[in-house]
């Protein structure tokens, strides 16, 4: 099912549903949308800084690297 054709299974059923449904359904959406309209938290900020420091300062890693150091550190985790 395609994007234009769940909004219209969306638009076609909506007036169907019961309140309690209606009044989940928008608080899911409600809350989506208050997530992404968030700021960064100042400590993801300055994570994100320093990241972008260290690769101003040549300091950069491969994939292959980082994967290595994952699957040392995580080795339950990461295959």
């Amino acid at each position: 099912m395609n994007t234009v054709e769940k909004k219209d299974f969306i638009l076609d059923h909506i007036n169907k549903i019961s309140d309690d449904m209606v009044n989940d359904i928008f608080d899911r959406i409600r809350s989506y949308f208050e997530k992404e309209e968030k700021e960064l938290s100042e400590e993801l900020k300055a994570a994100l800084d320093k990241g972008i420091e260290s690769l101003e300062q040549g300091k950069s890693s491969t994939h292959e690297d980082v994967m290595n150091r994952m699957r040392k550190k995580y080795p339950d985790l990461i295959k």
